[in-house]
């Protein structure tokens, strides 16, 4: 009798051992309870779980088949293959574990949230908001269906809903680097840098090794136009990070504010030879920089590399007008402000250049 009690004990302490993120704990219960009886259904899933955590993805696999094969109305089993089979890239089959876990228990918040996640993951933002929002319904702090609702209304631009939902988290104490990149991000793109800035101070201790949130924090600087303190943050930037052609670039940027036209030079050209994939954005900026520097000849072979990276780029096209006209070539001046209008209808300030070059060359 006492046998049987210690066994119904074991099974009590499976779904407290997982609550509470004890999966080593949780493995050895299985395996007391997989001796004693080698069919029991919940061991076997909770098997199969944690050897999915140890990305043994076909040992667990089987576990939760054979689970399911015991009992096929088993919707923790059903979740559970459900994100083995996303694991294992079968992600049509992943979808119709989850969506067989909810028809089976409709209260599944988790496997509500997951359906909306890998939704989200497959790009299909209205279908993961839908679902997500049937997540919050269930429980309105779930952390992962209010994060991935405000990612999916961040994908299609509707940021100040975005914002609400980040914000919402932020109550919850989910202060996670991912949340408040998002949120910074979300503020940038609707041109409020001084909300920005005040949660990329707020978080830097939490994004201290998010390299995107420190650049960021660098670009919201520069927007407002705060250029002495952007130069101070992304040269103790470099101090962590020597090799960041990122850091480089805005640093280029910052001085070239300051109209510092060498120390912007230096920075760019820095930049540049740092780059693993080439930016068409830093060599526009170094041809301005040489522009405005009076190195009209070498803005123009900046102004070509670039041209050869994006060729349909209209501010390289009409940057090189620019060029062109002050060096007196006014058939070439012509030339790349038409081409710039082609590339940009009704770009007001290739029309004005376009009348102006023309006049001079009696052109209608």
């Amino acid at each position: 009798m006492q046998d049987k009690a210690n066994f119904s004990q074991l099974i009590q302490t499976l779904d407290d051992k997982f609550n509470k993120g004890l999966f080593t704990e949780m493995k050895l219960i299985c395996n007391q309870i997989l001796n004693q009886d080698p069919k029991h259904t919940k061991a076997l899933c909770y098997k199969g779980i944690h050897l999915r955590r140890e990305k043994r993805y076909e040992e667990a696999l089987e576990c939760t088949n054979q689970a399911l094969e015991i009992d096929p109305e088993y919707p923790r089993a059903w979740n559970s293959k459900g994100n083995i089979s996303k694991n294992m890239k079968k992600l049509e089959t992943a979808l119709e574990c989850y969506r067989k876990a909810v028809s089976l228990d409709p209260s599944y918040e988790n496997a509500f949230s997951n359906i909306g996640i890998l939704l989200y993951e497959l790009s299909r933002f209205d279908e993961a908001r839908e679902i997500l929002l049937k997540t919050l319904e269930l429980n309105k702090n779930h952390s992962n269906a209010l994060f991935y609702y405000a990612n999916c209304q961040m994908k299609i631009r509707k940021y100040e809903e975005a914002i609400d939902f980040y914000l919402k988290l932020l109550e919850l104490k989910d202060s996670s680097s991912a949340t408040i990149i998002n949120l910074t991000s979300c503020y940038m793109r609707l041109n409020q840098f001084t909300k920005a800035l005040d949660f990329f101070i707020r978080g830097r201790d939490v994004c201290k090794d998010e390299e995107s949130f420190f650049i960021n924090h660098g670009i919201c600087l520069i927007n407002l136009k705060r250029y002495f303190e952007s130069i101070k943050h992304f040269e103790d930037f470099l101090v962590r990070f020597p090799e960041s052609s990122q850091a480089f670039n805005f640093l280029g940027v910052c001085y070239w504010k300051l109209k510092n036209y060498p120390k912007a030079k230096e920075n760019l050209e820095r930049s540049i030879s740092l780059m693993k994939k080439e930016s068409v954005q830093v060599y526009v900026n170094l041809g301005q920089v040489l522009f405005e520097s009076g190195d009209c000849l070498e803005a123009i072979n900046v102004y070509k590399k670039a041209l050869s990276i994006e060729p349909e780029y209209y501010i390289i096209s009409f940057n090189l007008g620019l060029c062109y006209y002050r060096s007196k070539e006014l058939e070439l001046a012509s030339e790349h402000y038409q081409k710039s209008l082609e590339q940009k209808t009704g770009f007001r300030s290739a029309i004005i250049n376009l009348i102006i070059v023309n006049k001079r060359l009696k052109k209608p």
